[in-house]
Protein backbone atom coordinates (compact mmCIF):
# COMPACT_ATOMS: atom_id res chain seq x y z
CA UNK A 1 0.00 0.00 0.00
CA UNK A 2 3.12 1.88 0.73
CA UNK A 3 3.45 2.87 -3.63
CA UNK A 4 -0.20 4.09 -3.62
CA UNK A 5 -1.20 7.67 -4.97
CA UNK A 6 -4.39 9.11 -4.65
CA UNK A 7 -5.70 9.60 -8.31
CA UNK A 8 -4.71 12.40 -10.82
CA UNK A 9 -8.49 12.28 -12.49
CA UNK A 10 -10.70 15.06 -11.21
CA UNK A 11 -13.94 12.80 -11.96
CA UNK A 12 -16.03 11.53 -9.14
CA UNK A 13 -15.02 7.84 -8.67
CA UNK A 14 -18.33 5.40 -8.72
CA UNK A 15 -19.54 3.71 -6.15
CA UNK A 16 -17.65 0.40 -5.01
CA UNK A 17 -14.47 1.91 -6.18
CA UNK A 18 -11.93 2.98 -3.56
CA UNK A 19 -11.83 6.88 -3.31
CA UNK A 20 -8.19 6.90 -2.92
CA UNK A 21 -6.46 4.08 -4.77
CA UNK A 22 -9.52 3.18 -7.19
CA UNK A 23 -9.63 -0.74 -6.14
CA UNK A 24 -13.12 -2.86 -6.89
CA UNK A 25 -14.69 -3.21 -3.73
CA UNK A 26 -18.34 -4.35 -5.31
CA UNK A 27 -17.21 -8.38 -3.82
CA UNK A 28 -16.42 -7.04 -0.58
CA UNK A 29 -19.02 -6.99 2.57
CA UNK A 30 -20.55 -3.60 2.30
CA UNK A 31 -18.77 -2.72 -0.78
CA UNK A 32 -21.06 -0.51 -1.74
CA UNK A 33 -21.57 1.75 0.99
CA UNK A 34 -17.83 2.56 1.80
CA UNK A 35 -15.27 5.05 0.21
CA UNK A 36 -12.48 3.23 0.95
CA UNK A 37 -11.18 -0.43 0.94
CA UNK A 38 -9.05 -0.31 3.79
CA UNK A 39 -8.12 1.91 7.12
CA UNK A 40 -4.43 2.90 5.59
CA UNK A 41 -6.87 3.94 2.45
CA UNK A 42 -8.88 6.64 4.68
CA UNK A 43 -5.78 7.82 6.14
CA UNK A 44 -3.44 8.49 3.34
CA UNK A 45 -6.98 10.17 1.95
CA UNK A 46 -7.52 12.31 4.99
CA UNK A 47 -3.78 13.66 4.83
CA UNK A 48 -3.52 14.07 1.25
CA UNK A 49 -3.49 17.98 0.56
CA UNK A 50 -7.05 18.39 -1.80
CA UNK A 51 -6.75 19.21 -5.04
CA UNK A 52 -9.20 21.80 -6.61
CA UNK A 53 -8.71 23.55 -9.81
CA UNK A 54 -6.83 26.26 -10.03
CA UNK A 55 -9.34 29.52 -10.84
CA UNK A 56 -6.55 30.42 -13.37
CA UNK A 57 -7.47 27.41 -14.92
CA UNK A 58 -11.38 27.56 -15.35
CA UNK A 59 -12.06 28.93 -18.55
CA UNK A 60 -14.30 32.03 -17.63
CA UNK A 61 -17.56 33.27 -18.37
CA UNK A 62 -16.01 36.35 -19.41
CA UNK A 63 -14.95 35.12 -22.59
CA UNK A 64 -18.82 35.26 -23.79
CA UNK A 65 -19.04 38.83 -22.71
CA UNK A 66 -19.25 42.08 -24.01
CA UNK A 67 -15.55 43.37 -23.59
CA UNK A 68 -14.04 40.33 -25.32
CA UNK A 69 -17.32 40.32 -28.00
CA UNK A 70 -15.22 44.13 -28.56
CA UNK A 71 -11.60 43.15 -28.74
CA UNK A 72 -12.75 39.96 -31.66
CA UNK A 73 -14.76 42.53 -33.76
CA UNK A 74 -11.32 44.59 -33.37
CA UNK A 75 -9.56 42.13 -34.31
CA UNK A 76 -11.48 40.92 -37.31
CA UNK A 77 -11.50 44.61 -38.21
CA UNK A 78 -7.56 45.01 -38.68
CA UNK A 79 -7.43 41.62 -40.02
CA UNK A 80 -4.41 40.70 -37.59
CA UNK A 81 -3.24 40.40 -34.44
CA UNK A 82 -0.33 43.08 -34.37
CA UNK A 83 -3.23 45.27 -33.51
CA UNK A 84 -2.65 44.05 -29.64
CA UNK A 85 1.05 44.82 -29.94
CA UNK A 86 2.23 46.21 -26.59
CA UNK A 87 -0.42 45.02 -24.75
CA UNK A 88 -0.12 43.82 -21.41
CA UNK A 89 -1.52 43.34 -17.76
CA UNK A 90 -2.03 47.26 -17.41
CA UNK A 91 -2.74 48.38 -21.00
CA UNK A 92 -5.69 45.75 -21.23
CA UNK A 93 -6.94 46.44 -17.37
CA UNK A 94 -7.11 50.13 -18.90
CA UNK A 95 -9.03 49.44 -21.97
CA UNK A 96 -11.47 47.53 -19.88
CA UNK A 97 -11.51 51.22 -17.68
CA UNK A 98 -12.41 53.02 -21.13
CA UNK A 99 -14.71 50.02 -22.89
CA UNK A 100 -16.59 50.43 -19.25
CA UNK A 101 -16.70 54.12 -19.10
CA UNK A 102 -18.26 54.33 -22.83
CA UNK A 103 -20.82 52.31 -22.02
CA UNK A 104 -22.14 54.35 -18.83
CA UNK A 105 -21.26 57.50 -21.04
CA UNK A 106 -24.39 56.03 -23.29
CA UNK A 107 -26.44 55.55 -20.13
CA UNK A 108 -25.71 51.73 -19.69
CA UNK A 109 -28.45 51.36 -22.86
CA UNK A 110 -27.49 49.04 -25.97
CA UNK A 111 -29.28 51.31 -28.01
CA UNK A 112 -27.28 54.40 -27.60
CA UNK A 113 -24.58 55.22 -30.09
CA UNK A 114 -24.14 58.88 -28.97
CA UNK A 115 -20.56 57.89 -28.54
CA UNK A 116 -17.79 55.45 -29.39
CA UNK A 117 -14.75 53.88 -28.51
CA UNK A 118 -12.28 56.24 -31.35
CA UNK A 119 -8.96 55.45 -33.06
CA UNK A 120 -6.63 58.27 -32.66
CA UNK A 121 -4.36 56.44 -35.27
CA UNK A 122 -7.00 54.80 -37.68
CA UNK A 123 -7.71 51.23 -38.58
CA UNK A 124 -8.62 51.37 -41.74
CA UNK A 125 -6.94 53.91 -44.23
CA UNK A 126 -3.72 55.90 -44.00
CA UNK A 127 0.02 54.25 -44.15
CA UNK A 128 -0.15 52.93 -40.41
CA UNK A 129 -2.34 50.98 -38.65
CA UNK A 130 -4.25 51.79 -35.44
CA UNK A 131 -3.35 49.37 -32.26
CA UNK A 132 -5.87 48.69 -30.07
CA UNK A 133 -4.00 50.40 -27.34
CA UNK A 134 -5.24 52.27 -24.46
CA UNK A 135 -3.00 55.52 -26.02
CA UNK A 136 -4.58 54.85 -29.09
CA UNK A 137 -8.75 54.94 -28.15
CA UNK A 138 -10.30 57.91 -26.81
CA UNK A 139 -14.53 57.63 -25.80
CA UNK A 140 -15.81 60.54 -27.85
CA UNK A 141 -18.86 61.89 -29.98
CA UNK A 142 -19.98 59.27 -32.85
CA UNK A 143 -20.82 62.47 -34.65
CA UNK A 144 -17.11 63.95 -34.04
CA UNK A 145 -15.41 60.85 -35.25
CA UNK A 146 -17.67 60.43 -38.40
CA UNK A 147 -16.83 64.04 -39.47
CA UNK A 148 -13.26 63.53 -38.74
CA UNK A 149 -12.69 60.34 -40.75
CA UNK A 150 -9.00 58.29 -40.35
CA UNK A 151 -7.11 61.78 -39.86
CA UNK A 152 -4.31 62.21 -37.15
CA UNK A 153 -1.72 64.54 -37.01
CA UNK A 154 1.76 64.97 -35.51
CA UNK A 155 2.16 60.62 -34.94
CA UNK A 156 -0.58 61.14 -32.46
CA UNK A 157 -1.41 57.64 -30.90
CA UNK A 158 -0.30 53.89 -30.85
CA UNK A 159 0.49 52.17 -34.36
CA UNK A 160 2.68 50.24 -36.68
CA UNK A 161 3.37 50.99 -40.41
CA UNK A 162 0.90 48.90 -42.37
CA UNK A 163 3.80 47.97 -44.44
CA UNK A 164 4.91 46.04 -41.82
CA UNK A 165 1.52 44.24 -40.81
CA UNK A 166 0.88 40.97 -41.82
CA UNK A 167 -2.84 39.67 -42.39
CA UNK A 168 -3.59 36.61 -40.12
CA UNK A 169 -7.25 36.53 -38.51
CA UNK A 170 -9.58 35.75 -40.86
CA UNK A 171 -13.02 37.78 -41.75
CA UNK A 172 -14.68 33.93 -41.05
CA UNK A 173 -12.93 33.17 -37.53
CA UNK A 174 -14.94 31.53 -34.85
CA UNK A 175 -15.13 33.24 -31.46
CA UNK A 176 -13.38 30.12 -29.72
CA UNK A 177 -10.13 30.82 -31.96
CA UNK A 178 -10.91 34.79 -31.70
CA UNK A 179 -10.30 33.77 -27.87
CA UNK A 180 -7.12 31.24 -28.66
CA UNK A 181 -5.40 34.30 -30.12
CA UNK A 182 -6.20 36.85 -27.86
CA UNK A 183 -4.34 34.71 -25.40
CA UNK A 184 -1.46 33.43 -27.19
CA UNK A 185 -0.78 37.03 -28.41
CA UNK A 186 -1.53 38.68 -24.90
CA UNK A 187 -0.49 35.63 -22.58
CA UNK A 188 -3.31 33.69 -20.66
CA UNK A 189 -1.92 34.03 -17.13
CA UNK A 190 -1.70 37.77 -18.00
CA UNK A 191 -5.54 37.94 -19.31
CA UNK A 192 -6.88 35.56 -16.39
CA UNK A 193 -5.23 37.92 -13.68
CA UNK A 194 -7.26 41.21 -15.37
CA UNK A 195 -10.83 39.05 -15.75
CA UNK A 196 -10.34 38.60 -11.52
CA UNK A 197 -9.12 41.71 -11.07
CA UNK A 198 -11.56 43.84 -12.99
CA UNK A 199 -14.20 40.86 -11.81
CA UNK A 200 -15.37 40.49 -15.88
CA UNK A 201 -18.61 39.06 -16.67
CA UNK A 202 -21.18 38.44 -18.87
CA UNK A 203 -23.74 41.69 -19.12
CA UNK A 204 -27.36 40.50 -18.37
CA UNK A 205 -27.88 41.27 -22.36
CA UNK A 206 -25.78 38.51 -23.07
CA UNK A 207 -26.75 36.17 -20.89
CA UNK A 208 -30.18 36.81 -22.55
CA UNK A 209 -29.08 35.90 -25.91
CA UNK A 210 -26.89 32.58 -24.75
CA UNK A 211 -29.81 31.08 -22.91
CA UNK A 212 -32.04 32.02 -25.69
CA UNK A 213 -29.92 30.46 -28.42
CA UNK A 214 -29.06 27.21 -26.11
CA UNK A 215 -33.45 26.55 -25.28
CA UNK A 216 -35.03 28.16 -28.44
CA UNK A 217 -34.20 27.82 -32.29
CA UNK A 218 -36.89 30.41 -33.18
CA UNK A 219 -34.40 33.06 -33.51
CA UNK A 220 -30.81 33.35 -34.68
CA UNK A 221 -27.91 35.15 -32.79
CA UNK A 222 -27.35 38.12 -35.34
CA UNK A 223 -31.26 38.48 -34.98
CA UNK A 224 -30.80 38.63 -31.07
CA UNK A 225 -28.02 41.16 -31.40
CA UNK A 226 -30.21 43.61 -33.35
CA UNK A 227 -32.77 43.34 -29.94
CA UNK A 228 -33.96 45.38 -27.65
CA UNK A 229 -33.06 44.44 -23.90
CA UNK A 230 -36.64 44.61 -23.26
CA UNK A 231 -37.62 42.44 -26.01
CA UNK A 232 -34.73 39.81 -25.46
CA UNK A 233 -36.44 40.28 -21.50
CA UNK A 234 -39.88 39.06 -22.98
CA UNK A 235 -38.23 36.21 -25.24
CA UNK A 236 -36.18 35.42 -22.19
CA UNK A 237 -39.37 35.00 -20.09
CA UNK A 238 -41.04 33.35 -22.57
CA UNK A 239 -38.77 30.52 -23.21
CA UNK A 240 -39.02 29.90 -19.29
CA UNK A 241 -42.42 30.25 -18.79
CA UNK A 242 -42.50 32.96 -16.39
CA UNK A 243 -43.40 36.19 -16.33
CA UNK A 244 -41.13 38.80 -17.69
CA UNK A 245 -39.31 41.20 -14.84
CA UNK A 246 -38.40 44.78 -15.61
CA UNK A 247 -35.02 45.10 -17.43
CA UNK A 248 -33.89 49.11 -16.24
CA UNK A 249 -30.95 50.71 -17.33
CA UNK A 250 -30.14 54.60 -17.26
CA UNK A 251 -31.68 56.24 -19.79
CA UNK A 252 -29.50 59.36 -19.57
CA UNK A 253 -25.87 59.05 -19.86
CA UNK A 254 -22.78 61.86 -19.81
CA UNK A 255 -22.79 65.03 -21.85
CA UNK A 256 -20.49 65.78 -24.60
CA UNK A 257 -18.33 68.11 -22.17
CA UNK A 258 -17.90 65.93 -19.45
CA UNK A 259 -17.07 62.81 -21.32
CA UNK A 260 -14.25 65.19 -23.04
CA UNK A 261 -12.62 66.60 -20.02
CA UNK A 262 -12.37 62.55 -18.54
CA UNK A 263 -10.53 62.11 -21.81
CA UNK A 264 -8.31 65.06 -21.43
CA UNK A 265 -6.96 64.16 -17.92
CA UNK A 266 -6.35 60.87 -19.06
CA UNK A 267 -4.75 62.28 -21.81
CA UNK A 268 -2.90 64.87 -19.71
CA UNK A 269 -4.32 68.50 -21.32
CA UNK A 270 -5.22 70.39 -18.28
CA UNK A 271 -6.02 73.38 -20.24
CA UNK A 272 -9.42 71.86 -21.10
CA UNK A 273 -9.95 70.88 -17.09
CA UNK A 274 -9.56 75.22 -16.21
CA UNK A 275 -11.82 75.56 -19.45
CA UNK A 276 -14.58 73.09 -18.24
CA UNK A 277 -14.55 74.80 -14.35
CA UNK A 278 -15.52 78.37 -16.07
CA UNK A 279 -17.81 76.99 -17.87
CA UNK A 280 -19.46 75.28 -14.94
CA UNK A 281 -19.23 77.80 -12.94
CA UNK A 282 -21.32 80.34 -15.00
CA UNK A 283 -24.00 77.87 -16.15
CA UNK A 284 -24.79 77.52 -12.32
CA UNK A 285 -24.91 80.92 -11.58
CA UNK A 286 -27.12 81.55 -14.88
CA UNK A 287 -29.21 78.88 -13.67
CA UNK A 288 -29.83 80.21 -10.00
CA UNK A 289 -29.85 83.73 -11.09
CA UNK A 290 -30.23 84.82 -14.37
CA UNK A 291 -33.00 82.65 -15.29
CA UNK A 292 -34.95 83.03 -12.83
CA UNK A 293 -35.00 87.23 -13.11
CA UNK A 294 -36.72 86.38 -16.88
CA UNK A 295 -33.70 88.18 -18.26
CA UNK A 296 -32.42 86.87 -22.03
CA UNK A 297 -31.65 83.61 -21.74
CA UNK A 298 -27.84 82.58 -22.36
CA UNK A 299 -28.18 79.20 -23.22
CA UNK A 300 -27.42 79.44 -27.31
CA UNK A 301 -24.20 80.99 -25.75
CA UNK A 302 -23.26 78.51 -23.62
CA UNK A 303 -24.07 75.52 -25.99
CA UNK A 304 -21.70 77.42 -28.47
CA UNK A 305 -18.87 77.03 -25.70
CA UNK A 306 -19.47 73.81 -25.00
CA UNK A 307 -19.75 72.31 -28.92
CA UNK A 308 -16.35 74.28 -29.77
CA UNK A 309 -14.99 72.72 -26.13
CA UNK A 310 -15.67 68.92 -27.27
CA UNK A 311 -14.06 69.68 -31.07
CA UNK A 312 -11.34 71.30 -29.62
CA UNK A 313 -10.59 68.70 -27.41
CA UNK A 314 -11.08 65.82 -29.65
CA UNK A 315 -8.65 67.63 -32.66
CA UNK A 316 -6.24 67.57 -29.50
CA UNK A 317 -6.26 63.50 -28.39
CA UNK A 318 -5.92 63.43 -32.24
CA UNK A 319 -2.44 65.24 -32.37
CA UNK A 320 -3.47 68.44 -33.98
CA UNK A 321 -1.55 71.55 -32.63
CA UNK A 322 -3.95 73.95 -33.52
CA UNK A 323 -6.36 73.54 -30.62
CA UNK A 324 -4.00 76.24 -27.79
CA UNK A 325 -5.08 79.51 -29.53
CA UNK A 326 -8.87 78.23 -30.05
CA UNK A 327 -8.61 77.77 -26.44
CA UNK A 328 -7.57 80.35 -25.16
CA UNK A 329 -9.80 82.78 -27.33
CA UNK A 330 -12.89 80.98 -26.24
CA UNK A 331 -11.47 81.47 -22.50
CA UNK A 332 -11.01 85.26 -23.29
CA UNK A 333 -14.76 85.04 -24.73
CA UNK A 334 -15.73 83.01 -21.68
CA UNK A 335 -14.51 85.46 -19.52
CA UNK A 336 -15.67 88.20 -20.80
CA UNK A 337 -19.22 86.52 -21.10
CA UNK A 338 -18.70 86.01 -17.09
CA UNK A 339 -18.57 89.66 -16.83
CA UNK A 340 -21.52 91.09 -19.04
CA UNK A 341 -23.27 88.31 -16.53
CA UNK A 342 -22.41 89.93 -13.26
CA UNK A 343 -22.49 93.45 -14.42
CA UNK A 344 -26.26 92.83 -15.23
CA UNK A 345 -26.48 91.08 -11.95
CA UNK A 346 -25.50 94.05 -10.43
CA UNK A 347 -28.04 96.27 -12.22
CA UNK A 348 -31.06 94.01 -11.48
CA UNK A 349 -29.71 93.70 -7.90
CA UNK A 350 -33.59 94.13 -5.63
CA UNK A 351 -32.68 94.31 -2.30
CA UNK A 352 -35.27 93.31 0.20
CA UNK A 353 -38.25 95.37 0.14
CA UNK A 354 -41.92 95.48 1.06
CA UNK A 355 -45.04 95.79 -1.66
CA UNK A 356 -48.19 96.65 0.53
CA UNK A 357 -51.30 95.18 -0.71
CA UNK A 358 -54.60 96.98 -0.95
CA UNK A 359 -56.50 97.95 2.23
CA UNK A 360 -58.19 95.75 3.92
CA UNK A 361 -60.14 98.23 6.93
CA UNK A 362 -57.27 99.77 8.85
CA UNK A 363 -54.58 97.36 7.81
CA UNK A 364 -52.55 96.92 5.57
CA UNK A 365 -50.41 94.02 4.62
CA UNK A 366 -46.55 93.92 3.72
CA UNK A 367 -45.74 91.17 1.29
CA UNK A 368 -41.67 90.69 1.47
CA UNK A 369 -39.82 90.13 -2.03
CA UNK A 370 -36.41 88.63 -1.54
CA UNK A 371 -34.10 88.23 -4.71
CA UNK A 372 -30.53 86.74 -4.57
CA UNK A 373 -28.34 89.05 -4.13
CA UNK A 374 -24.84 88.29 -5.82
CA UNK A 375 -21.37 89.33 -4.73
CA UNK A 376 -18.94 89.55 -7.87
CA UNK A 377 -15.61 88.40 -5.48
CA UNK A 378 -17.27 85.24 -5.24
CA UNK A 379 -16.01 84.21 -8.50
CA UNK A 380 -13.39 82.34 -8.21
CA UNK A 381 -11.76 82.81 -12.15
Amino acid sequence: MSGLKPSKQPKTIKAGYCQFCRKDMRAMKRGLSRKYCSEDCSTRARSAPTKTVSTLKRKPDAYSGAFFSWLILELIRAGTDQILNGVGEKELSELYDIFRFCNAANGYNPDSRQFEKCHIASVNGGDVLGLLHPKNIVVASADLNRKHGVNHFNSAGVFIPRSDVVKNIPPNITRAQAIKRILNKIGEEVVLRVIKQKKIQPSQREKYIAFILNRSDDHTETQLIEMGNKELAEIDADVRERQVSNYRYRTSGYSEEYVAVHEAIRFGFVGFLEFSNKLDWLDGHVMQTMWSYNNHDLSEELEYFRDSFSKLAFDAFHGSDNWQTPLAALSVELDALQRKVMEEEAQSRVVESFIPLPVVGANTIPLPVKTFAFDPEECPF
